[in-house]
């Protein structure tokens, strides 16, 4: 019959097809999956100290190569400490990073607290999904005096140790503690994103190339006259154009416009896209009209 396609394979035997298909991609997921936040700590050998500082990841923006990290004394000796647990003497930790550096200052008689750090990171957000971003944080610790403003007296730097929880979603973070100079703290953190991050983005960019191969397809067989065109395979062929388009602002993680995943994948595929398209409406242009009877 004309117009008229010969089917593929039965209605079961799609459906148990889709069927199995479904379930296995199901159990790889649920087997591979990790939705991030994911923290790996790495310390070396920690000495008693004077100041114990807990290091909270918060959140980490490759946009503005930062991260917001939250800072937290939790011990301090006991001579450093009035009888009612409170701070005896001004307390400084200072968190420097490649950014510069940034004090948290608790005066005497004031409690244990904490406080909110940003700091830089160094990376290429261009590598998107695959980019690493990294931080170098060194954390001090100092009693400071009241006299300090006239010169008689320095600060008295503290023996300090730290240690790292919490983690961002849609990331895995590795962090090293590692004892500095004089009492001091060197924390490194390298942030890479999560195995669901990767996994969505590269899913994305695989539909976008079977986007793009539908339209070529279809453009190359009513390019060639194997098949007819009409004016809806025109609107078709737009509307997947226009879907194609908008699934890249699907991304996680919002990547920047002109990220090597757009250069490397998404710009090629909707070229296919277009150039498909612009097959079809070619041939659209191109059809004859029978001339109108009578």
């Amino acid at each position: 019959m004309t117009g008229e396609a010969r089917p593929v394979a039965r209605t079961r035997t799609v459906l148990l097809a889709l069927l199995l298909l479904v379930v296995l991609g199901y159990a790889a997921i649920a087997l591979l999956y990790t939705s991030g936040g994911g923290l790996t700590v790495a310390s070396g050998e920690e000495p008693t100290g004077d100041v114990r500082v807990r290091v909270e990841v918060v959140s980490v923006q490759p946009g503005t190569y930062s991260s917001l990290l939250r800072f937290r004394v939790t011990e301090v000796s006991d001579d450093l400490l009035n009888a009612d647990e409170r701070i005896a003497v001004p307390l400084r930790i200072s968190v420097t990073a490649s950014d510069g550096t940034e004090d948290i200052v608790f005066p005497a008689g004031t409690a244990l607290g904490r406080t909110e750090v940003v700091v830089g990171i160094s990376g290429e957000q261009s590598s998107y999904p695959f980019d690493k971003h990294e931080a170098a944080v060194l954390i001090d610790a100092y009693i400071v005096p009241d006299d300090l403003a006239s010169g008689a007296q320095t600060p008295e730097r503290l023996s300090l140790t730290a240690f790292v929880v919490g983690g961002m979603s849609g990331w895995d973070t590795t962090a090293t503690v590692r004892p500095a100079d004089a009492g001091a703290v060197l924390v490194g953190l390298e942030f890479v994103r999560s195995f669901s991050t990767m996994f969505f983005a590269i899913l994305l960019v695989v539909m976008a190339f079977i986007i793009a191969a539908y339209s070529i397809t279809v453009g190359t067989a009513t390019f060639t006259g194997r098949q007819p065109v009409d004016s809806s395979i025109v609107g078709w062929g737009a509307a997947l154009l226009f879907a194609l388009l908008a699934l890249r602002f699907y991304l996680p993680g919002d990547p920047p416009i002109g990220s090597g995943i757009d250069v490397f994948a998404y710009m090629w595929a909707t070229l296919g896209a277009f150039i498909g398209l612009s097959m079809t409406v070619t041939m659209w242009l191109r059809r004859e009209w029978d001339p109108p009877s009578g």
